[in-house]
């Protein structure tokens, strides 16, 4: 979706500015490659699949019908610091994560973050991030669209958004006396 392209730009706009590169590792994807990334560790072995966890690890939650990336609304990353790609959750990693979830909550960007909450399978999706307008899969699955509007009336210009608010105004000039 156009909106959600734009916010994933201004995502990344603003996460390179703070020395975070990220790179996009999935956007829109059909049900059927849904229910492929859904079955990892379900039915067919996912990443790091080794003898104490023969099935590996769950990539989502979200079953095929259930996921944002089927409107597209919602992509995936893979942070990197200094070229190094994060992909753990130690304590430094851990704090790479929560910055980006700051970001995404910027009033201007306004995504929402998969590293939120605990869900009951206990898997954090901190990778997800996604806008849906209130929206949920159900709703979008029904028909249901994200609004068309114009995308300058949601979207801040970059100034606003490096800095996290409107750029300051120019000094006023002092009037002759002092006034």
């Amino acid at each position: 979706h156009p909106i959600v392209a734009e916010k994933a730009r201004r995502f990344i706009y603003v996460a390179d500015g703070a020395g975070i590169g990220i790179l996009i590792a999935s956007t829109l994807r059909d049900a059927e490659a849904q229910a492929d990334i859904f079955s990892m560790a379900r039915t067919t072995p996912g990443p790091h699949a080794n003898t104490k966890r023969p099935m590996g690890f769950t990539v989502t939650q979200n079953p095929p019908g259930d996921s944002m990336h089927e409107y597209g609304c919602a992509f995936d990353v893979y942070p990197t610091i200094n070229g190094r790609l994060v992909k753990s959750i130690s304590p430094c990693d851990w704090r790479v994560w929560l910055h980006l979830a700051e970001i995404a909550k910027m009033p201007r960007i306004n995504l929402q973050w998969g590293g939120r909450h605990r869900p009951k399978d206990g898997l954090r999706e901190l990778w997800h991030f996604h806008y849906s307008a209130g929206l949920t899969a159900q709703e979008l699955a029904a028909g249901a669209r994200l609004p068309d509007v114009n995308i300058g009336t949601i979207i801040a210009p970059t100034n606003e958004i490096k800095s996290g608010s409107k750029k300051p105004a120019a000094p006023r000039k002092r009037r002759a006396g002092g006034k």
